[in-house]
């Protein structure tokens, strides 16, 4: 028999979903690692219909890494063979859609997301997951196409 308090528990959650609230990321801000990088790509919907709703970013709250730099040999190797799965490239092109559609605020100059990635040595294509955090902190996760 279920508890009241686990019954209320699942309601939240179930309401957090429905209403789409931001349950927290469980990513790491400061050293993003294999694990958060998966988390990111299994949510990779959820994370992409959050940053839709958002208006402009901001410059200072966006982190790019590329998992190049971040995971070893083997995992790099992992990630990329499951990109290739053709829903998950599907839910990476939405996401570098709707990102394509964002402007970044970088003090008072406004670039469009394009040329915000170029000053941070990136472009479009390399994106394959972001994490969203409710701080308004965004982890931009690439890799490099060979």
């Amino acid at each position: 028999m279920r508890s009241v308090k686990n019954c209320f528990v699942s309601a939240v959650g179930a309401a957090a979903i429905v209403l789409g609230i931001s349950l927290p990321a469980f990513a790491d801000w400061a050293n993003p690692n294999y694990t958060d990088l998966t988390y990111s790509l299994a949510n990779i919907t959820a994370e992409t219909s959050e940053i839709t709703v958002l208006g402009s970013l901001f410059a200072k709250n966006i982190k790019v890494v590329y998992i190049e730099d971040m995971l070893n040999d083997a995992q790099v190797t992992v990630v990329k063979n499951s990109l290739n799965n053709i829903l998950t490239k599907a839910n990476i092109l939405t996401l570098q859609n709707v990102l394509n559609l964002k402007n970044v605020l970088n003090g008072n100059s406004i670039l469009t997301f394009g040329d915000f990635l170029s000053n941070n040595n990136a472009s479009l294509r390399d994106i394959i997951a972001i994490d969203h955090f409710n701080d308004g902190g965004i982890i931009i996760f690439c890799a490099h196409h060979h």
